[in-house]
Protein backbone atom coordinates (compact mmCIF):
# COMPACT_ATOMS: atom_id res chain seq x y z
CA UNK A 1 0.00 0.00 0.00
CA UNK A 2 1.48 3.42 -1.21
CA UNK A 3 1.40 5.71 1.71
CA UNK A 4 0.45 9.09 0.98
CA UNK A 5 0.54 12.65 2.87
CA UNK A 6 -2.53 12.84 3.79
CA UNK A 7 -1.91 9.30 5.69
CA UNK A 8 1.82 10.66 6.86
CA UNK A 9 1.94 12.22 10.44
CA UNK A 10 2.19 15.84 10.69
CA UNK A 11 5.27 15.77 13.15
CA UNK A 12 5.52 19.39 12.47
CA UNK A 13 2.24 20.05 14.60
CA UNK A 14 2.62 16.98 16.62
CA UNK A 15 5.69 18.92 18.25
CA UNK A 16 3.82 22.52 18.39
CA UNK A 17 1.57 20.71 20.92
CA UNK A 18 3.78 18.74 22.90
CA UNK A 19 5.78 22.55 22.62
CA UNK A 20 2.49 23.81 24.12
CA UNK A 21 2.22 21.34 26.66
CA UNK A 22 5.28 22.10 28.07
CA UNK A 23 5.13 25.72 27.93
CA UNK A 24 1.36 25.25 29.84
CA UNK A 25 3.32 23.04 32.65
CA UNK A 26 6.16 25.37 33.06
CA UNK A 27 4.00 28.60 33.46
CA UNK A 28 1.75 26.70 35.63
CA UNK A 29 4.66 25.03 37.64
CA UNK A 30 5.71 29.31 38.45
CA UNK A 31 2.58 29.73 39.88
CA UNK A 32 3.29 29.86 44.05
CA UNK A 33 0.45 27.39 44.18
CA UNK A 34 0.57 25.11 41.77
CA UNK A 35 -0.65 21.19 41.84
CA UNK A 36 2.62 19.24 40.66
CA UNK A 37 0.30 16.38 39.58
CA UNK A 38 -1.38 18.96 37.13
CA UNK A 39 2.32 19.92 36.05
CA UNK A 40 2.96 16.30 35.51
CA UNK A 41 0.43 15.19 33.25
CA UNK A 42 0.52 18.98 31.19
CA UNK A 43 4.41 16.83 30.53
CA UNK A 44 3.30 13.87 30.07
CA UNK A 45 1.05 14.85 27.36
CA UNK A 46 4.01 16.92 25.67
CA UNK A 47 6.17 13.78 26.20
CA UNK A 48 3.87 12.03 24.54
CA UNK A 49 3.77 13.90 21.71
CA UNK A 50 7.61 13.55 21.14
CA UNK A 51 8.91 16.82 23.35
CA UNK A 52 12.46 15.83 24.35
CA UNK A 53 12.37 18.83 26.83
CA UNK A 54 9.37 17.46 28.94
CA UNK A 55 10.76 14.07 28.89
CA UNK A 56 14.44 15.10 30.77
CA UNK A 57 11.67 17.37 33.13
CA UNK A 58 10.15 14.11 33.96
CA UNK A 59 12.85 12.37 34.33
CA UNK A 60 14.87 14.78 36.60
CA UNK A 61 11.74 14.55 38.66
CA UNK A 62 12.26 10.75 39.08
CA UNK A 63 15.54 11.11 39.55
CA UNK A 64 15.90 13.62 42.25
CA UNK A 65 12.46 12.76 44.06
CA UNK A 66 11.15 15.75 42.96
CA UNK A 67 7.02 16.07 43.80
CA UNK A 68 6.88 12.29 42.79
CA UNK A 69 8.72 9.52 44.51
CA UNK A 70 12.28 8.77 43.63
CA UNK A 71 12.56 5.78 41.15
CA UNK A 72 15.64 5.56 39.05
CA UNK A 73 13.95 3.21 36.27
CA UNK A 74 11.21 5.38 35.66
CA UNK A 75 13.62 8.04 35.17
CA UNK A 76 15.70 6.18 33.13
CA UNK A 77 13.37 5.90 30.65
CA UNK A 78 12.30 8.99 30.21
CA UNK A 79 15.76 10.15 30.05
CA UNK A 80 16.21 7.96 27.14
CA UNK A 81 13.48 9.05 25.46
CA UNK A 82 14.80 12.67 25.92
CA UNK A 83 18.36 11.39 24.94
CA UNK A 84 17.24 9.74 21.75
CA UNK A 85 14.98 13.16 20.53
CA UNK A 86 18.13 15.04 21.31
CA UNK A 87 18.27 16.71 24.92
CA UNK A 88 22.41 16.84 25.33
CA UNK A 89 21.43 17.14 29.47
CA UNK A 90 19.11 13.64 29.23
CA UNK A 91 22.22 12.20 27.68
CA UNK A 92 24.36 13.33 30.65
CA UNK A 93 22.22 12.40 33.46
CA UNK A 94 21.95 9.13 31.92
CA UNK A 95 25.59 8.37 31.80
CA UNK A 96 25.46 9.38 35.17
CA UNK A 97 22.75 6.28 36.01
CA UNK A 98 25.11 4.06 33.49
CA UNK A 99 28.43 4.75 35.10
CA UNK A 100 26.78 4.41 39.04
CA UNK A 101 24.28 1.67 38.20
CA UNK A 102 21.17 3.57 39.34
CA UNK A 103 18.14 2.24 37.28
CA UNK A 104 20.24 0.24 34.82
CA UNK A 105 23.09 -2.18 35.38
CA UNK A 106 26.53 -0.61 35.82
CA UNK A 107 28.21 0.03 32.33
CA UNK A 108 30.97 2.11 32.10
CA UNK A 109 31.26 2.11 28.47
CA UNK A 110 27.57 2.86 27.84
CA UNK A 111 28.38 5.68 30.39
CA UNK A 112 31.76 6.65 28.13
CA UNK A 113 29.63 7.06 25.09
CA UNK A 114 26.36 8.97 26.69
CA UNK A 115 29.23 11.19 28.33
CA UNK A 116 30.18 11.70 24.32
CA UNK A 117 27.25 12.40 22.78
CA UNK A 118 26.35 15.09 25.61
CA UNK A 119 29.99 16.82 25.31
CA UNK A 120 29.33 16.59 21.64
CA UNK A 121 26.03 18.58 21.70
CA UNK A 122 27.70 21.22 23.41
CA UNK A 123 27.43 20.11 27.33
CA UNK A 124 30.28 21.49 29.12
CA UNK A 125 29.69 19.11 32.18
CA UNK A 126 30.30 16.30 29.86
CA UNK A 127 33.06 17.72 28.29
CA UNK A 128 35.06 17.81 31.59
CA UNK A 129 33.22 13.98 32.03
CA UNK A 130 34.87 12.78 28.76
CA UNK A 131 38.17 14.13 30.00
CA UNK A 132 37.80 12.32 33.36
CA UNK A 133 36.92 9.09 31.81
CA UNK A 134 40.04 8.96 28.97
CA UNK A 135 42.39 10.18 32.03
CA UNK A 136 41.28 7.08 34.19
CA UNK A 137 40.20 4.32 31.25
CA UNK A 138 36.69 4.70 32.55
CA UNK A 139 34.44 3.04 29.91
CA UNK A 140 37.26 3.82 27.39
CA UNK A 141 40.81 2.99 26.84
CA UNK A 142 42.86 4.86 29.27
CA UNK A 143 44.54 8.37 27.07
CA UNK A 144 46.23 11.03 28.96
CA UNK A 145 46.56 13.46 25.73
CA UNK A 146 43.07 13.20 24.51
CA UNK A 147 42.24 13.58 28.33
CA UNK A 148 44.29 16.81 27.82
CA UNK A 149 42.28 18.21 25.27
CA UNK A 150 38.90 16.88 26.36
CA UNK A 151 39.91 19.28 29.55
CA UNK A 152 40.25 22.36 27.25
CA UNK A 153 37.19 22.07 25.91
CA UNK A 154 35.87 22.14 29.76
CA UNK A 155 38.07 24.47 30.90
CA UNK A 156 36.08 27.71 31.18
CA UNK A 157 32.72 25.83 32.88
CA UNK A 158 35.23 23.89 35.45
CA UNK A 159 38.60 26.03 36.40
CA UNK A 160 39.17 24.22 39.78
CA UNK A 161 38.47 20.88 38.67
CA UNK A 162 40.33 21.21 35.08
CA UNK A 163 43.26 23.06 36.99
CA UNK A 164 43.71 19.72 39.37
CA UNK A 165 43.60 17.66 36.75
CA UNK A 166 46.06 19.42 34.50
CA UNK A 167 48.24 19.33 37.86
CA UNK A 168 47.70 15.98 37.79
CA UNK A 169 48.83 14.94 34.27
CA UNK A 170 51.68 17.33 34.79
CA UNK A 171 52.98 15.02 37.26
CA UNK A 172 52.13 12.26 35.82
CA UNK A 173 53.88 13.18 32.37
CA UNK A 174 56.80 15.26 34.14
Amino acid sequence: MERTMAMMPNFALMANTGNTHLKRALALAKTKDHDPDEVLALLKKADELGNAEAAYAIGTWYLFGKHVRKNFRTAVEHLQRAAARGWANAAFDLAVCYEKGAGVPKDKAEAFTLYMKAARRGDPQAAYEVGRCFYWGIGTTKNVRAAEVWFEGSDEHRPRKVAAARKRLARRTG
